[in-house]
């Protein structure tokens, strides 16, 4: 896949049955073809479809080589991580136990998830010898330096709709484990009383968004609607969190 798209290679295809496999991966991080990967980076993997966490960390919680292999390309012993499964068992992610790589050095690691992968029901994910590859470039270096903001939606001052979803977008990806209605909140600044809501990653994990939480009728579609108060002046306060390669502090 391309980091711009998401779109597959070709090269990335080769190992498919069908391009239905290709879809049971909705991302990954670093995205295939990645250079300059820092060192010291948190590989994330998005599937499609919840999946069956023992299936690929032991009772420990490392990591499964059978499962999901990741080593320097050329090598066959796959790297020492922990690993970590949240979203609703559709979220994986691998911690190193080591820095990736060498010392100024650049080096490619090939990731491969294998049929080994298991449904919740426990059926395979990959059938017919398939499964899912990519490759990145990793650095010589690890990344210390602190994030920042891009943009925000809405616009800061700007009026919105009470049902409109707060986004923020970061300059980098960050851990998903430390982005939560805790480290992103927002209040009522009449009140100072935290809203009610839930934060959601997305654009391969470098947007936030901030979605209310508060029943407020329904749409026209008989479905229902979730408000901030209305007419009320929004006050969203990012606080520290980890980032996939992890830093001394967030802003």
């Amino acid at each position: 896949q391309s980091p711009q798209t998401g779109a597959p290679t070709s090269a990335a295809l080769a190992s498919f049955a069908n391009f239905s496999d290709f879809q049971k991966v909705a991302h990954v991080f670093p995205e295939n073809n990645r250079k300059n990967v820092p060192r010291n980076v948190v590989i994330l993997i998005q599937f499609a479809e919840p999946i069956q966490e023992e299936s690929i960390h032991d009772t420990t919680g490392n990591l499964v080589p059978d499962a999901i292999f990741i080593a320097r390309e050329g090598e066959k012993k796959t790297i020492d991580a922990g690993v970590e499964i949240g979203k609703n068992n559709t979220l994986v992610t691998l911690r190193p136990k080591e820095p990736l790589g060498t010392v100024n050095a650049a080096e490619w690691y090939t990731a491969r998830i294998t049929s080994k992968v298991l449904r919740v029901n426990g059926a395979p994910l990959f059938v017919d010898g398939a499964s899912y590859s990519w490759r990145f470039e990793v650095s010589g270096f690890s990344d210390n330096a602190p994030p920042f903001v891009e943009s925000v939606l809405p616009s800061i001052g700007s009026k919105s709709a009470p049902n409109s979803v707060v986004q923020v977008t970061f300059s980098e990806p960050l851990d998903p484990a430390s982005v939560n209605p805790q480290s992103i909140d927002i209040v009522d600044e009449s009140s100072g009383k935290s809203l009610p809501h839930l934060v959601v990653l997305g654009n391969g994990f470098r947007s936030a968004s901030v979605i209310p939480q508060e029943a407020c009728g329904t749409n026209a579609c008989g479905d229902p609607m979730y408000c901030f108060p209305k007419n009320a002046k929004l006050v969203v306060t990012l606080k520290a969190a980890k980032l996939v390669t992890p830093k001394d502090a967030a802003r």
